[in-house]
């Protein structure tokens, strides 16, 4: 096929990402801490108009963390707390270190492999839920992961 595979090391996909969200972002002289959630890793930035700042991936995505945790189907609100639990025991060192790098505000990316598929039937036109759009309990838990910031 002719095609060269580059497996990235997870600071410069954090770097990578921090590159594609700020062409969506209006950051003028503000600093953003970005948090993208994947499927085996999240990763958490710190950039402004210019450069990231600030890149750590954390081994803790939405897969591993359902694998991790063996949930399977619905949701209890004891799964729901301790998934909360660990991410929040996971993410905490690195939050403190954007903190100290400073920022204005926060927002979140996410997606993974498994979104492939589907956003390839979209563009071909076969349906598919909308981007961006996020709902029930996976809202809540962010909700509730924004105030602890």
């Amino acid at each position: 096929m002719g095609l060269t595979v580059e497996v990235l090391d997870p600071f410069k996909e954090a770097t990578l990402i921090y590159w594609g969200a700020r062409q969506a972002l209006d950051l003028d002289k503000r600093k953003v801490a970005l948090f993208d959630v994947g499927g085996g890793s999240i990763k958490g930035l710190v950039g402004d108009a210019k450069e990231c700042l600030f890149a750590t991936s954390m081994p803790m995505g939405v897969l591993r963390l359902r694998d991790e945790c063996h949930f399977a189907g619905q949701m209890s609100r004891a799964d729901i707390l301790t998934a909360e639990t660990r991410v929040r025991v996971l993410a905490q060192p690195a939050i403190r270190q954007m903190q100290k790098v400073g920022f204005d505000f926060v927002t979140f990316t996410s997606g993974t492999v498994l979104g492939a598929g589907p956003a390839g039937q979209r563009q071909r036109g076969q349906g598919g839920a909308g981007r961006g759009q996020v709902r029930g309990r996976a809202g809540a838990t962010i909700s509730r992961c924004r105030s602890t910031i």
